[in-house]
């Protein structure tokens, strides 16, 4: 499904996924959370590709 496809009209997704409407989830095709920032963080660039080099290896 491409991401402009998604929508939350219920707005629970972030309660759902147990992340602040600041957070992030990194979800992998088959549905699976691989990542999960419950919050903002201060270098989300940096969070994000640790999450990707730990998912890597």
């Amino acid at each position: 499904m491409p991401p402009e496809t998604l929508a939350d009209p219920e707005g629970r997704a972030a309660e759902a996924f147990g992340i602040t409407g600041s957070g992030a989830v990194l979800i992998r095709p088959d549905g699976f959370v691989a990542w999960r920032a419950a919050e903002a963080v201060a270098d989300p660039g940096a969070a994000l590709r640790e999450a990707w080099h730990r998912l890597a290896h």
